[in-house]
């Protein structure tokens, strides 16, 4: 995908949500920040789903990441009921990711949903393409994280929620930032 397919939808606390302007429901989330050893080596260590999850209880109310036989994991986050007051459902993502690149410098995982027919859960469902994340770190201990994904929340919204499965995305990846900085 070129850049020039994305649009900025919203660059707040120096995270950049572009949407693609060729696929519905597409995005990618990019931000740097600087990083201490101890948080490289957490980052490097532990399941980056797992920690996102940990990071945003407000959003993320239940979060579970167990393996898969294939060397993956599965993994199901339970999100705080958001747009209660406009009917919207309550949202559960199930994700089988595996790890495609994991050196000391680079960290690639790539995400995708299961099929329907495999997911038992008694909340309405995020449909998920795929969720791609690229983590990159430098010498000077700069952390660049690349996240795309496709995410589709199942529901009829208004043209001014449109962004919502973005917007959403955008607030849990703050979480990440400001842990990786120190700052939570």
């Amino acid at each position: 995908m070129a850049d020039d397919n994305f649009k900025v939808v919203c660059s707040k606390q120096d995270i950049i949500l572009r949407k693609n302007t060729e696929k519905q429901n597409a995005y990618l989330i990019s931000f740097q920040a600087h990083a201490t050893d101890e948080k490289i080596e957490q980052l490097q260590k532990k399941h980056l789903y797992q920690l996102i999850g940990d990071l945003c209880p407000d959003i993320i109310l239940k979060n579970k990441v167990t393996a898969l036989d294939d060397g993956g994991h599965s993994v199901m986050f339970l999100f705080a009921r958001i747009g209660k007051e406009l009917g919207l459902s309550q949202k559960c993502l199930y994700l089988n990711t595996y790890v495609e690149t994991n050196t000391k410098n680079k960290l690639v995982v790539r995400g995708i949903g299961p099929p329907a027919s495999d997911i038992n859960c008694e909340y309405d469902i995020v449909n998920a393409k795929y969720i791609d994340m690229c983590v990159n770190i430098d010498k000077n201990k700069l952390v660049t994280l690349h996240f795309s994904f496709h995410l589709d929340l199942n529901e009829d919204l208004p043209s001014y929620m449109q962004d919502l499965p973005g917007l959403l995305m955008l607030k849990i990846l703050m979480g990440l930032k400001k842990y990786i900085e120190g700052t939570v």
